[in-house]
């Protein structure tokens, strides 16, 4: 079990969405970056994905892959590899993927009255209003490719801290 987890910008923050979009890149279903290079090409590991996580004064984005010891230091490294060349390039075929993702997930949110409010509640903790499903996808659909990229090399992915199980003890690189 690989755990690495990088800080990056909270709820309140101007590029929320670039970053929310840049983690979608990564991890935003089986043609995300993560599934594609660390498990259907490579064959690296079982489980593999990356997500946004945020308190009111801090966020971070977390990965985990779950693998085999002898193939954990290559995955960790093809993880490691795949956050830091994020902000290189970005195709307008992935900011769609990603940004569709996020907008079915708003969708999904509202079927269920619980999960809606439990949004509404962490959106008043941390923002001090509610913001409505339409706020959000307006939010979602503006985003671009170039907001993204100045995002990530305005906040690159390169403080890490990783925690592992296993029998074999890792190099970590940062």
């Amino acid at each position: 079990h690989i755990g690495i987890m990088t800080p990056t910008v909270t709820a309140q923050s101007g590029d929320y969405y670039n970053a929310r979009v840049a983690v979608a890149v990564l991890s935003g279903g089986m043609s995300s970056r993560l599934f594609t290079e660390v498990r259907e090409k490579r064959g690296l590991c079982y489980a593999v994905g990356a997500k946004y996580n945020c308190l009111k004064e801090m966020a971070g984005i977390s990965c985990y892959s779950g693998t085999t010891p002898d193939k954990a230091q290559e995955t960790y490294n093809v993880i490691i590899a795949e956050l830091k060349k994020l902000s290189q390039n970005i195709s307008e075929d992935e900011l769609q993927r990603a940004k569709i993702g996020l907008e079915s997930g708003l969708i999904m949110q509202s079927e269920s009255t619980m999960t809606r409010a439990m949004a509404a509640a962490t959106d008043y903790y941390m923002l001090g209003k509610v913001r409505s499903l339409d706020e959000i996808k307006q939010q979602i659909e503006k985003t671009k490719v170039k907001n993204v990229l100045d995002f990530l090399n305005k906040n690159p992915f390169e403080k890490f801290c990783t925690v592992t199980i296993g029998n074999k003890k890792l190099k970590i690189k940062n």
